[in-house]
């Protein structure tokens, strides 16, 4: 959607963090002062292609499989621990 112009980084971001958590009560989406600091670090050049097999959820069903994306997750900070992805 960036990639396209459809919408900016700045309300792509809004749309995926922060929105989604005022809706649910949670203290996450957000940077702040009291807020969970839950962080996922994407690199919006990195490509991958969409393998089901590989989802870790039960659910392995999505338009998506063998499509070839750009913009990726490289590591994700959730309660304190680094996580580091692997492709």
């Amino acid at each position: 959607l960036v990639g396209d112009r459809v919408l900016t980084l700045k309300q792509l971001v809004a749309k995926m963090t922060v929105i989604p958590s005022q809706i649910l009560g949670i203290s996450k989406g957000t940077l702040s002062e009291g807020a969970d600091a839950d962080i996922a670090i994407i690199d919006p050049e990195k490509s991958f292609t969409v393998d089901t097999s590989k989802f870790l959820s039960r659910g392995k069903n999505s338009p998506f499989h063998g499509l070839t994306l750009k913009g990726s997750a490289v590591s994700t900070i959730s309660q304190g621990k680094i996580y580091k992805w692997v492709q």
